[in-house]
């Protein structure tokens, strides 16, 4: 309908000339009538689609039409105009969408450890995740079921003052766990090992094919780098920031690292060992020919010199200022050094032991029975929450915790300090 039809005929003709433009409204659309070249009475007709709506054809007298919708799983590419269409795409693979022309598809969602896809995702709906059952478990992103873990079965283990190692029994890798600020845990290397020592923050280990020394971790003392080469070991142990070995040809120690305290250099000349062990400043050894023990380095608390005279002992262990080890006569244990945590005075009496291990300041050792016994500093409860009814094969202690070999299935347990995950992150295996 002509809008301006209701006018007076001389009213209307001056709205003409002074406007030149007629409007219309049609269907969807705004027809607009405007004069050409300036003169009145003659016009063309322009056709403004209504919103959501376009032009297909260039024909006035057509409909404009509405724009494509872009359904869910696609996303709009282009944006429709008076005279275009609106331009659609499938959404890429991994991403999705949901309401309709949308500006963009999305990722879909990963699944982290502990959950597992419960619905896959398509092009239009999300990838839906459920968190694992009670006492199950996933790994990676995006497991398709969970499982009940395990932790696999281990023949040596080592703990350094925040770190714990072990070789697994399967394949003789070594898997360790807790700090790894300098690599301690995480820079092992592939191969298989017979034995695996912890210290202060760097580990080493005796490979099984040549007997050979590899090291990794903290190098400060340069107790990973100055490995003597080419030479086949019988024992390794790794003190705080030195390392010690047992030679196979002569079973003559030696050490490399920290020599502060002459922990290094200090080795008793032409003697054979066939036991060692490193703390922080000191290094002890249990003689080949007489079971006796003989130690060197910082002596500031008895540690070193406190040894007991003509005694022969199956063990021996170190911690940061005590020393301790299992008597051979009666299995019994004597402890000497330092003792304000009691970790020397308030060793067991009247007990047979068969393996023994010192923290810093603690100590700990496994009866003939299998059952744990600690003493000393308990600051963590690296003392007091040792397992119960539970048989262990050995045990070793680290900074502030302990871990113990089970004696039915080779598994582990492990208590203490576990600021840095050395107790409770030790890998899991399906």
């Amino acid at each position: 309908m002509n809008i301006y039809g209701s006018f007076h005929p001389v009213l209307r003709l001056f709205l003409i000339s002074v406007f030149a433009v007629n409007i219309w409204a049609c269907n969807e659309e705004i027809i607009f009538e405007r004069p050409t070249d300036g003169q009145p009475g003659t016009s063309v007709i322009e056709n403004i689609c209504a919103e959501g709506t376009w032009d297909h054809d260039a024909n006035p007298a057509s409909p404009c039409i509405r724009f494509t919708e872009c359904l869910a799983g696609y996303f709009e590419t282009e944006s429709g105009g008076d005279t275009s269409d609106r331009s659609c795409r499938l959404c890429a693979p991994g991403t999705y969408s949901v309401a309709p022309n949308a500006a963009s598809c999305e990722a879909w969602t990963n699944c982290v450890a502990g959950e597992f896809v419960a619905a896959r995702g398509t092009k239009s709906t999300d990838r839906q995740c459920q968190i694992c059952g009670p006492n199950e478990t996933s790994l990676g992103q995006n497991a398709r079921t969970c499982f009940q873990p395990t932790k696999p079965p281990l023949i040596e283990i080592a703990a350094g003052v925040s770190h714990t190692c072990g070789i697994r029994s399967d394949d003789g890798q070594i898997i360790c766990w807790g700090n790894d600020d300098d690599g301690q845990t995480s820079n092992m290397p592939d191969a298989s090992f017979d034995l695996v020592a912890a210290g202060g923050s760097h580990t080493c280990g005796i490979r099984s094919d040549d007997g050979k020394v590899t090291c990794w971790g903290n190098d400060d003392y340069n107790q990973v780098s100055n490995v003597p080469v080419d030479v086949a070991f019988d024992a390794i142990k790794a003190g705080m920031q030195h390392t010690c070995g047992i030679r196979r040809d002569d079973h003559k120690v030696v050490c490399w690292g920290d020599d502060t305290y002459g922990q290094v250099s200090d080795v008793p000349a032409g003697v054979a060992f066939d036991e060692i062990t490193t703390a922080s400043h000191h290094t002890c050894g249990i003689h080949s020919d007489d079971g006796e023990v003989t130690c060197w380095g910082g002596n500031e608390f008895g540690q070193v010199f406190g040894a007991p005279a003509g005694q022969s002992f199956d063990a021996i262990t170190t911690g940061t200022y005590h020393t301790c080890g299992i008597r051979s006569a009666d299995s019994e244990v004597n402890c000497w050094g330092g003792d304000w945590n009691r970790q020397v005075s308030d060793t067991p009496v009247g007990s047979s032991f068969r393996s023994i291990a010192a923290g810093l300041f603690h100590t700990c050792a496994i009866r003939h029975d299998g059952d744990v016994t600690c003493w000393g500093d308990n600051e963590y409860g690296q003392v007091v929450n040792t397992p119960l009814a539970a048989s262990f094969d050995s045990i070793v202690a680290g900074g502030w915790h302990n871990c113990s070999i089970r004696s039915d299935d080779g598994h582990l347990a492990c208590w203490g300090l576990d600021d840095r995950g050395q107790v409770s992150g030790q890998p899991l295996s399906p």
